[in-house]
């Protein structure tokens, strides 16, 4: 490929894409058509990716995934949070940020989707948003590899964020469907013990 400098942005996925599958005459043509702006941050294609620039293609690559999954489902989300949170981008804090985001929108889902019961809207909200990311660290994987060399320390920080990422969706599951088992234990009668206003010793 030849070595050619593209903006970064929000417009990032849409730009190297083009290039990539050669629908642009030029870089220029092609960030003009995608809206992109002047002064964006630029990388060379070609050269060694940074962890800073990985991090803005995953992000970039999650937030269109996530808002496509969501948005059938009829939920509104703005994943401009996502893509602007972050001064920390290791696995820890990137992966904690990615599943805080994502299952926030858990009570939107809940109301789109009442038709389902308590433990089918977590398995199918969980299953829902972990596809996404999984789409979403795929498209970032094809994108950065189209573009530079990935070190071994970037890529293993991208391991380590889906695996961390999909733990933390598992364990937001797990939690929610141990405070719906403790919710119906709750409402279940005692039996064997006196209820209030019984009567003690059938007097």
């Amino acid at each position: 490929m030849d070595v050619e400098r593209i903006q970064s942005g929000q417009t990032l996925i849409a730009a190297i894409r083009g290039v990539i599958q050669g629908k642009a005459a030029s870089p220029g043509q092609l960030l003009a058509s995608a809206g992109a702006s002047a002064g964006s941050d630029t990388l060379e294609l070609g050269g060694t990716i940074d962890n800073d620039y990985a991090q803005k293609v995953l992000k970039n690559s999650l937030a269109e995934r996530l808002d496509q999954a969501f948005a059938e489902v009829g939920v509104e989300m703005d994943t401009k949070e996502l893509l602007e949170s972050g001064l920390d981008t290791s696995p820890e804090a990137t992966a904690k940020r990615i599943v805080d985001f994502s299952t926030g929108f858990f009570s939107a889902f809940k109301g789109n989707n009442k038709d389902l019961k308590d433990q089918e809207q977590v398995d199918s909200f969980t299953t829902m948003i972990k596809e996404a990311v999984e789409k979403g660290f795929e498209d970032a994987g094809q994108i950065l590899k189209g573009i530079g060399e990935l070190s071994q320390e970037v890529q293993g920080g991208i391991d380590k964020t889906y695996s961390l990422v999909m733990k933390g969706i598992d364990d937001f599951a797990e939690k929610e469907k141990q405070s719906l088992a403790e919710q119906q234990v709750a409402t279940q009668p005692q039996n064997g013990k006196a209820k209030k206003g019984d009567l003690v010793g059938g007097v």
